[in-house]
């Protein structure tokens, strides 16, 4: 778990400000009804609606931007952490000697080997971020 926290460490300011963002537009989204019924209130008074049909058009737009931000700021985010998480493992094995590398064995790229490269090509990184949290507690 640390080692997850600390990928995530470094953004704990924009998460903090995503989710001040979700809580707003949360609390416009659950005053929405409350506006709606201010509408039907003045329509039933036969007061002018204007003001009420205002404040719900300018929560429902809020609502919209707020949340929107909302998820792009925590989308960026994400990429970013699993951007930072990817090119550490990566950083690690290029800056490997020589030496180490010379000690594994060799892959070919006949046609029976193939699906069992591509298999070892997608379960790398799983493989890789694996090591780091081990390595890292």
């Amino acid at each position: 778990m640390r080692a997850l926290l600390s990928y995530v460490r470094p953004h704990r300011a924009t998460l903090a400000v995503a989710g001040l963002l979700g809580l707003l537009g949360a609390a416009a989204g659950l005053a929405q009804p409350l506006a709606a019924r201010e509408v039907i209130e003045a329509l039933a008074a036969d007061d002018p609606v204007w003001r009420p049909i205002a404040i719900l058009t300018a929560l429902v737009v809020g609502t919209a931007f707020v949340t929107a931000v909302h998820f792009w700021l925590l989308e960026r985010t994400g990429q970013r952490v699993v951007l930072h998480a990817r090119r550490g493992p990566t950083g690690r094995v290029l800056r490997l000697r020589m030496a180490e590398l010379d000690g594994l064995r060799p892959a070919t790229s006949s046609p029976s080997r193939r699906p069992v490269l591509a298999h070892e090509a997608r379960e790398a990184p799983v493989v890789m971020m694996a090591l780091v949290v081990a390595r890292s507690m």
